[in-house]
């Protein structure tokens, strides 16, 4: 991470494109493969795909709640932010059978 940081920095110091694509091909020579793969990714901006969608985890969080969808939905207004509001229902509801955290209900951390 600091050979990166270094590139960067350097990177952000060079006047011309030559000097930035010479510090580049420098870099890249010298890197592992993994942080090479990462640091092109950096570079290059792109985002990965996202494993799951926030109205997938509406759905699972209703699913696995006895909420009304109203309710929910009264929630969100209420907090503005669908990741906040389905932590703040999801710790409410007691743990699943068969679940690594075990079959009790866990307590909420203030009431």
């Amino acid at each position: 991470m600091r050979q990166f940081t270094a590139l960067i920095e350097q990177l952000d110091g060079c006047p011309g494109t030559l000097a930035k694509v010479e510090a580049l091909r420098v870099w890249f020579a010298a890197a592992p493969a993994a942080d090479a793969a990462w640091a092109l990714h950096c570079l290059l901006g792109k985002q990965r795909r996202r494993l799951i969608t926030g109205r997938r985890l509406r759905q699972i969080c209703l699913e696995a709640s006895s909420l009304p969808e109203w309710l929910f939905d009264d929630c969100h207004a209420q907090v503005g932010d669908s990741a906040e509001t389905i932590a703040l229902l999801w710790r409410r509801q007691p743990c699943l059978e068969g679940h690594p955290r075990g079959g009790t209900p866990q307590a909420p951390l203030q009431e």
